[in-house]
């Protein structure tokens, strides 16, 4: 019978050894290695309202959020609600929440009834930042948009010259607009309105004809305006959204109307509206940058995640694309977020008690309907 010797003492020593020099190694890689070298994964939700399309607007908008979270390395959960409601909205905010997301984005329906979302979120210490349109929540980390209201300040300034130089009677301003808009509790779209009614007030022979028929999409609105057009003379058509612009000339087609003849200006240039704009039948669209409100949120919702919530701009601070890089990524031989010109500068003000990264916006009108950096240009088949 063999006797069992055990292991050896220089065996143990060697492997003491080892295990020593193992850990040293271990310790002084994670002392040494570069900033950045071991990437944190996170999870962001996304809380959308139900799909819509928007003549690819929102396309565009979700595009932004899944393409960023791909090149990142993100994992992007994204809910929409199942209707277009408050309550739709809170429902899916609240499951998404279960799902042990890091951060949030919103992109409300109503500025109001949105905030048990916010308010659930916060609780369990996750940032929550809103995109498109806001909350009014000071819980809420950041917005990020375009200036809602000032869009529609500079859409009826550009349709006041419009009508002066181009509607009969010549160099007067004057006539019934029929309005497409929104509840207040669109806040985006409300503000739209606001902008416009406080440029046409100094016009007293400029008379408003306001409609907000259903959701407002395109087939309401046409419904809706081939009664308003057989019933009053109009000089022509502002719409918050291009949609409804659609919608509008679809009508004046229908009832053998020439939309050249009238001045039909609205907000986005998507596709829908760019054709239109070729056609001559839309004269001005006051386009925003949908493609890169999502990943703008979701580069200082990282921020906070790393640094805390001090990491985030100030009031009066003004960001461009030498302090904020956004991924790139190219999607049909284009590169998505390339022409920085549609947001930058950032502009930082204070809205509902939180900071708002204001973006830039283009005005696009038939003169430039045919570059190929508009958005709504790039890939009209993949938004159709």
């Amino acid at each position: 019978m063999k006797e069992n010797k055990g292991v050896s003492s220089t065996v143990i020593v060697a492997v003491a050894v080892i295990i020593v020099v193992l850990i040293g190694a271990t310790v002084a890689y994670i002392y040494t290695r570069p900033p950045g070298e071991e990437e944190t994964k996170y999870s962001i939700g996304f809380v959308s309202r139900p799909y819509g399309g928007w003549g690819g607007w929102q396309d565009a908008f979700w595009l932004g959020f899944d393409m960023a979270c791909m090149e990142l390395g993100i994992t992007g959960i994204h809910l929409e609600s199942r209707g277009e409601s408050a309550e739709d909205q809170v429902e899916a905010g609240m499951r998404i929440l279960t799902m042990g997301v890091d951060a949030l984005i919103i992109a409300p329906w109503d500025s109001i009834g949105t905030k048990p979302i916010v308010e659930a979120a916060k609780a369990q210490g996750i940032p929550v930042a809103c995109a498109d349109g806001d909350i009014d929540s000071p819980l809420v980390d950041f917005y990020v948009a375009f200036n809602n209201y000032d869009a529609g300040v500079d859409t009826a300034e550009a349709m006041v010259e419009y009508i002066r130089d181009n509607i009969e009677p010549i160099g007067e301003v004057s006539g019934y607009i029929l309005v497409y808009s929104e509840p207040p509790a669109n806040l985006a779209s409300w503000e739209r309105g606001e902008g416009f009614r406080s440029v046409m007030e100094n016009y007293p022979d400029i008379h408003i004809d306001e409609h907000m028929p259903g959701t407002g999409e395109r087939g309401e609105v046409m419904e809706d305006a081939l009664s308003a057009l057989q019933a009053r003379d109009y000089v022509g058509s502002y719409c918050v959204s291009g949609n409804k612009a659609c919608g509008v000339v679809d009508a004046m087609l229908t009832l053998g109307m020439d939309p050249t003849e009238y001045a039909i200006f609205t907000i986005d240039a998507m596709p829908s509206v760019i054709g239109y704009m070729k056609d001559g039948y839309i004269q001005f669209a006051f386009d925003q940058p949908p493609q890169f409100y999502l990943p703008i949120a979701i580069h200082y919702l990282l921020k906070i995640l790393e640094e805390g919530p001090d990491a985030l701009p100030e009031v009066g601070d003004i960001i461009t694309s030498g302090n904020l890089t956004l991924p790139n990524p190219e999607i049909e031989g284009a590169y998505f977020w390339s022409y920085s010109e549609y947001w930058e500068p950032l502009k930082v003000i204070e809205h509902f008690d939180h900071i708002q990264l204001r973006t830039n916006a283009l005005s696009v009108t038939t003169d430039i309907a045919d570059e190929d950096w508009l958005w709504g240009n790039m890939w009209r088949e993949y938004f159709e």
